[in-house]
């Protein structure tokens, strides 16, 4: 079997408020807070398994938090490249809202993937639950790799759409 990817899940309280937030929808069980912890429970079987497969793409994401709220970010990186042939790449998913504070950490990755629903503020605080768009001219500018952005569209940025895609 062919995997294109690898997610690593972080789970705990979150910087962002989202209506849609698919953590909302798994059972608690299965997202348990590991925000504090390294290494990350599993990782032994985790490295095998991307060995195995040879799957040659790492991405920190979330369940019910941002990748950049775990605090060992850049320690766990590097372990993971000290334990992985060097053609793997690392990536991240996040929200943003970190990242110009966390820019080095940020800069240890090869690509990153940026949620951004609308840079109007009012829409973001519907969709995000948060006051503050993250600075995309900012991050692009200090960032080293490649970004992505990614948008949800519901009913709250339909109409921001147009403006968004020109930006």
């Amino acid at each position: 079997m062919l995997y294109d990817f690898a997610n690593i899940l972080f789970a705990g309280p979150c910087n962002a408020h989202c209506p849609f937030c698919i953590g909302k929808q798994i059972d608690a069980r299965l997202s348990v807070n590991n925000l504090n912890e390294f290494p990350i429970r599993n990782l032994d079987r985790f490295v095998e398994r991307v060995i195995e497969h040879d799957i040659k793409q790492i991405v920190f994401t979330g369940t019910t938090t941002d990748p950049q709220m775990y605090r060992h970010e850049g320690r766990l990186l590097e372990l993971l490249r000290s334990r992985l042939p060097r053609d793997r790449q690392y990536s991240i998913h996040t929200n943003g809202q970190l990242a110009i504070k966390k820019i080095e950490t940020l800069n240890l990755y090869d690509r990153i993937c940026l949620s951004l629903p609308t840079f109007n503020p009012q829409t973001y605080y519907k969709m995000m639950g948060l006051r503050r768009v993250p600075d995309l001219g900012e991050i692009v500018s200090r960032v080293k790799i490649p970004v992505k952005v990614s948008c949800v569209i519901n009913e709250h940025n339909i109409n921001d759409i147009p403006e968004f895609l020109e930006r």
